[in-house]
């Protein structure tokens, strides 16, 4: 939990970045919490590895890009109140397809093609996929675009029309970035000492944290916006929209964007595939498994997936 808490609330704030998406993080937080406990559950009887079903933060990516696009189309249709039940449709049947094409590329034994490609090709790939999650993560941490935020400290520019939270400066939201990449240096250094060296890495930012909030009178460290939602949401709330979407109010020339899904499973399928290829020697296989049979394991995460 120590790990997997902080994780899963980063996810949904990556989710949610848009600030017309900001009121529903407490909802998709937990949505996602679920899916992370269904995921663990499944993982203890799916696939050869011995660890739980981890979330992507390159999906999260996704799906907030997918959100913008469906945010514009509700907009324009002037159904807000149904963008959110839609969404909760949209997010699972874009997993479905990921799970389908997964599992047929593990049945049929398509992924082996990655090994004849270019490691200039898989390098670039990884490393685009590396740029984004860095750009999407330190726009999380500062609160506005990164861009923006260039704009506004070195060129003295609006931001193209960006403003900046309630109460916030550009100098917090610089602290913000400086505190995610000392964080991300830190938990990268501690974690290789001993087997609780990130749980007790974080307990101990944790409690750095609080003691200079306690000392500066709530001034430092600056909070990112998905701190400030004090109390979680019921938790049949997903479960409700979901219902209300199936319901009849699921609009799928609206919420589902066919070039958007494509693209989707196209990064994904690649992305897993290599990491699968590579977790192999790196994670330790269940008890009776001698070596990894890796388009099985290709397999049984599609089939998680769609579970």
């Amino acid at each position: 939990p120590t790990i997997s808490v902080p994780f899963a609330a980063c996810y949904a704030a990556l989710c949610c970045r848009l600030p017309e998406l900001q009121a529903h993080f407490p909802v998709v937080l937990q949505q996602v919490m679920w899916t992370q406990l269904a995921g663990s559950i499944l993982a203890l009887f799916v696939g050869q590895f011995v660890t739980t079903t981890n979330l992507d933060p390159l999906t999260a990516i996704l799906f907030g890009q997918l959100s913008r696009r469906v945010l514009v189309h509700f907009r324009a249709s002037h159904a807000m109140e149904l963008f959110l039940p839609n969404m909760m449709i949209a997010m699972p049947v874009m997993t479905l397809c990921l799970g389908l094409c997964l599992y047929f590329v593990g049945h049929w034994k398509l992924a082996f093609m990655l090994r004849f490609f270019p490691y200039t090709v898989v390098g670039g790939f990884l490393a685009g996929s590396g740029l984004l999650i860095l750009q999407e993560s330190l726009s999380l941490a500062a609160g506005v675009e990164m861009w923006d935020l260039l704009k506004m400290t070195f060129l003295r520019l609006d931001g193209a029309g960006t403003e900046l939270e309630s109460g916030a400066t550009l100098q917090g939201c610089w602290l913000q970035v400086g505190l995610a990449v000392v964080f991300s240096v830190l938990m990268e250094r501690v974690r290789d000492l001993h087997t609780f060296a990130t749980p007790l890495g974080l307990a101990f930012c944790v409690v750095t944290s609080l003691a200079v909030e306690s000392l500066s009178d709530g001034s430092y460290p600056p909070r990112s916006w998905f701190l400030k939602f004090p109390d979680p949401v019921n938790w049949w709330e997903p479960f409700q929209l979901l219902g209300q979407g199936l319901a009849g109010d699921f609009r799928p020339y609206e919420a589902l964007d066919l070039e958007f899904i494509v693209t989707f499973v196209t990064i994904m399928t690649v992305s897993w595939s290599i990491n699968t290829l590579a977790v192999a020697k790196l994670v330790p296989l269940r008890p009776g498994i001698r070596r990894c049979e890796e388009q099985s394991e290709i397999r049984s995460l599609g089939l998680t997936n769609i579970l």
